[in-house]
Formats: structure tokens, C-alpha cells, sequence
């Protein structure tokens, strides 16, 4: 299926969106996955348009997601600053999966987050991720 582009966004079909810091897909049980892509800063304009593909991608709904963060190159502060602005409005509930070194790149955020604006946990493996989201899907 052809791409139709956006300004900073594709949408390929209506279940997969790319920007340039994340990959999304929309999973048939509505969990929304996003996958880092190497190499890039996420900084608060990034954050804004992978906001933008999400938002696209989830039709409007609030929707529980996993973060794989495997390639996730150390967020800058306002990158924080705009997830923690926009992340209550697309999402319900967030699973984070990564390898326990790249879990140390988020520092206290995640904490913060979860307790403060929506569910967010941490996990190494991928199935604990979807079990515990499965309670928000």
C-alpha cells in the first residue's frame, strides 16, 4: 500500500506510523507498539511528532502501549517535558521494555510517571510487558 505522506509523518495503511524517533504499529488487540529507532536524540520536537503518528494511528482512542526501547538513544530533558504533556492524552497505560542498562537511560521518569499521570512500568521481556497491559486493553 502506498505511503501518504504528512509533513514529518507517514502513515502506511491505517495500522503502522513512522517518525523519526519511533514505529509504530497497532497490534489486533489494540495495544499500540513503538519501537525506537536507533540512533536518534529524542529531544521535545521529536516527542511532538511521534505524538502526531500515534495519535493518527489510534483513531482518536486512548490506547494501552509498549515502548521497546532497545535502541533508544538517551532522551534530552525536554523530550520528558513533552511526553509528560501529551503521553495522558494518547495512552492509558505504557509497558517499557528493554535490557536493564537501557532501562537506567530513563532515570526517575518512569516512576514519576506512573505515579503522577498514567500506569508506566518497566520489564525485560516482552510477554510480562503484554500480560500486565492486558488488563488495560
Amino acid at each position: 500500500m502506498p505511503c501518504r505522506p504528512t509533513p514529518t509523518v507517514y502513515v502506511l495503511g491505517m495500522e503502522t506510523a513512522i517518525s523519526k524517533i519511533l514505529h509504530f504499529t497497532m497490534g489486533d488487540d489494540g495495544i499500540v507498539w513503538a519501537e525506537s529507532q536507533p540512533g536518534v536524540e529524542p529531544n521535545a520536537e521529536l516527542i511532538q511528532e511521534a505524538e502526531l503518528a500515534c495519535r493518527r494511528l489510534r483513531k482518536e482512542k486512548r490506547r494501552p502501549a509498549i515502548w521497546d526501547i532497545r535502541h533508544l538513544a538517551k532522551p534530552r530533558p525536554d523530550a520528558w517535558v513533552r511526553f509528560l504533556e501529551g503521553a495522558p492524552n494518547n495512552l492509558v497505560a505504557v509497558a517499557v521494555v528493554g535490557h536493564p542498562e537501557q532501562v537506567q537511560l530513563l532515570g526517575s521518569f518512569p516512576g514519576l510517571i506512573d505515579s503522577l499521570l498514567l500506569p508506566l512500568r518497566l520489564f525485560t521481556d516482552e510477554a510480562s510487558a503484554l500480560e500486565w497491559l492486558s488488563e488495560y486493553a
